[in-house]
């Protein structure tokens, strides 16, 4: 039982795999906006509104960029906590879903300050952008609560963490 329960670990390889096509996705994508935003560059940048749709251009590339990174960063982190290990450079590395859930937060407040950056650059005028500002400013700073006080939790009072693996005994069946 122990085995079939074990092996069951491997249905995450659908949730990796899923994140990872999404991402390859996601950074095709940003290579065609990439393709779109030099095509215009190229046919000149003559007027205001050029220069200003060339910065909207350029956003939304590094937005989607972020997404994608954010997908990758979920394909590798789920595969490294239930899977394997993968030799990735520190700040990839996933040591536990906390630490999954700290760097996809990470990325979210990123890509909602360059969301807001682009409805800046984009702005008529017309629209209010207080209240899209502070509705933005609100969600990072309820993320932000999220995250301090899930890590206050999980930290002792020596304010080192607590470790999440339990000492197991070793299983008569396995040897």
């Amino acid at each position: 039982m122990a085995r079939l329960l074990s092996a069951t670990r491997y249905v995450v390889l659908l949730g990796v795999i899923a994140c990872a096509l999404g991402a390859l996705l996601c950074f095709i994508g940003a290579l065609a906006q990439l393709a779109l935003v030099a095509t215009h560059a190229f046919s000149g940048l003559d007027t205001a509104s050029e220069i200003k749709a060339l910065t909207v251009g350029e956003i939304f590339l590094a937005d989607v960029s972020l997404i994608a990174t954010a997908l990758f960063l979920v394909a590798v982190g789920l595969y490294e906590l239930f899977i394997s290990k993968i030799d990735f450079p520190v700040g990839v590395t996933v040591v536990s879903l906390d630490d999954l859930k700290d760097k996809l937060l990470g990325v979210i407040v990123v890509a909602l300050a360059v969301t807001f950056l682009s409805q800046i650059t984009t702005w008529d005028g017309k629209t209010d952008l207080l209240s899209y500002g502070v509705s933005i400013a609100l969600v990072v700073l309820a993320l932000g609560a999220f995250s301090y006080f899930r890590r206050d939790k999980s930290e002792g009072k020596t304010g080192e963490a607590k470790s999440d693996a339990t000492p197991q005994a070793p299983d008569a069946h396995d040897a």
